[in-house]
Parts: structure tokens; C-alpha cells; sequence
């Protein structure tokens, strides 16, 4: 068997528990859906994706191990799965798609890999038993109703390389704080919307930074500006910034040998201290 097909196990409702045998490389579209009884599964290594709405409403599900051979994990994939208490994305796995953990009312933790760079709307909607949540350096773009309705959400940490969070992202988080580092992204969204903010301490940077903040964009002028940034960040975005080319290796802001979340922290500082002098 090299994959489970599309509904294949829907409804199962007297379903308790089943062996995926390791010649399964993907598990398709509904393929556990509504199986009311099934309390834990465990994904062989040899799954590399798991599609859209897989586990969705599996009611008694609360407990799954997804390997570092899944890459990708579709859309609704543990929706409405209200028994689920923690989860572990592994380092593989670059998004959390739309509304992959919507409903997930147990779910009291939730570990996102510093792979993830995006993470799509609804997402965690009405996992009212998550009360924090840090959101690593990786991730650029947080989408419309992420944490909507996450009713016992007290905090949540975003880093700096956040430059965009979607409309309703926390409403309905009555007592939520967000805490971010000062003239970030984050803060202006927080006030914008009226959410309690507390500044982080700013990592240290390294000196100097002049010397490895190059021109990227061609716009006409010699002079490094915002339109470099966003070059940067499409770079980041698009590209395998593990392996090294001469673009990344220009946009390497740290000379690391790698672009992550930390170059365009830094890139958005020198900006910053350019326009100030």
C-alpha cells in the first residue's frame, strides 16, 4: 500500500485505533475523517504528507506523533479533532496551513518549529484551552482569525521578523497581551487594535553592521533602502536559504552562511539607525 486514498476509513465511528504500515507515503484527503472513536495514531516515517481534513472532527483523538518526514500538512487536517491536548510539528514542516487546528478545544500547548514561516488563517481558531503561544523568528506572516476566539489566551510572543498579521487575528482573546520588541510591526498592530503590548529586551546585535547590509533591489539609487528590505524578505520567503547562492549569499546580512529570521531583524535595524542619524 503506498497511500491511504480519499475517504477510505471516513466515519468509521467504531474505529479505535489502526497500524499505518511504512510503504505509506501520504494520507489523503478525509482519510480518517469522523472517526469518532479513535483515540491515537502514529504516522510511519515514510509519510511525507498528510492532506486536506485527514483527521478533521476525529472527536476522541488525543494523541498523534507526526515525524520529520512530513513536510506538509494540509489544510483542516486535526480540524475540529476536540480531544487533541498537545501536538509537535516537526522541523520539516515550513507552514501551518488554514484552519489545520481549528476547534481543537483541548489543546492546552502548542510547539511551532522555527521552519514555519507562515501560518494561514484560522489556524488555531477556538482552541479555547491555549492560554500562551510564542511564534518563532522564522515566521514572517500571521493570517486573518489565527487566534480568533481563543477565549483563554492570556499571551503570545512575536518576534520581529513578523511584518504581517491578518484582520481579526485575536478577536474574541478578552485577555490576551502581546509582547514584542519596541517599533516592531507587532507593536503598531497591537495598538492599532487596542491590545495590551509589553516591549521585549532587544537581542544584542553584533558590530558593526554597516559593512554587510548591501544594495538588493534595483530601484534606481545606490543608497540601501526599504525596497532592499522587501527584496531581502521575498528572498527568504521563495528560496532554500539553507543552501547557499550568490543572491543569498548577498542578502546574508550575518555572514552565517545561512538567511533566516535574524538578517531581517537586522536589516529592518540598520534602516531604522540610517534614518535617525
Amino acid at each position: 500500500m503506498k497511500y491511504i486514498g480519499n475517504y477510505m476509513f471516513y466515519g468509521c465511528s467504531n474505529l479505535t485505533s489502526i497500524t499505518i504500515p511504512d510503504s505509506v507515503t501520504y494520507i489523503s484527503d478525509f482519510a480518517f475523517a469522523y472517526c469518532s472513536k479513535l483515540t491515537s495514531i502514529t504516522i510511519p516515517n515514510s509519510v511525507t504528507l498528510i492532506e486536506n481534513a485527514a483527521f478533521a472532527s476525529c472527536s476522541n483523538l488525543f494523541s498523534v506523533i507526526i515525524p520529520d518526514s512530513v513536510t506538509y500538512i494540509e489544510g483542516q487536517a486535526f480540524h475540529s479533532c476536540s480531544s487533541l491536548t498537545s501536538i509537535i510539528i516537526p522541523n520539516s514542516v515550513t507552514s501551518i496551513e488554514w484552519r489545520t487546528f481549528y476547534g481543537c478545544s483541548s489543546l492546552t500547548s502548542i510547539n511551532i518549529p522555527d521552519s514555519v514561516t507562515s501560518i494561514d488563517y484560522s489556524a488555531f481558531e477556538d482552541c479555547s484551552s491555549l492560554t500562551s503561544i510564542e511564534i518563532p523568528n522564522s515566521v514572517i506572516s500571521v493570517g486573518a482569525e489565527v487566534f480568533y476566539k481563543c477565549i483563554n489566551l492570556t499571551s503570545i510572543t512575536i518576534p520581529n521578523s513578523v511584518t504581517s498579521i491578518g484582520v481579526r487575528a485575536f478577536d474574541d482573546c478578552p485577555n490576551l497581551t502581546i509582547y514584542g520588541y519596541s517599533g516592531s510591526y507587532t507593536e503598531t498592530y497591537a495598538l492599532e487594535n487596542e491590545i495590551p503590548f509589553v516591549p521585549l529586551e532587544e537581542p544584542e546585535i553584533p558590530e558593526p553592521i554597516e559593512i554587510v547590509v548591501v544594495k538588493l533591489a534595483d530601484d534606481g539609487t545606490d543608497e540601501v533602502n526599504v525596497n532592499d528590505l522587501g527584496v531581502l524578505i521575498q528572498i527568504f520567503t521563495e528560496e532554500n536559504t539553507t543552501t547557499m547562492t550568490p543572491e543569498i549569499e548577498k542578502a546574508d546580512v550575518y555572514k552565517d552562511g545561512i538567511l533566516d529570521a535574524r538578517d531581517i531583524t537586522m536589516f529592518k535595524r540598520y534602516l531604522i539607525k540610517n534614518a535617525n542619524k
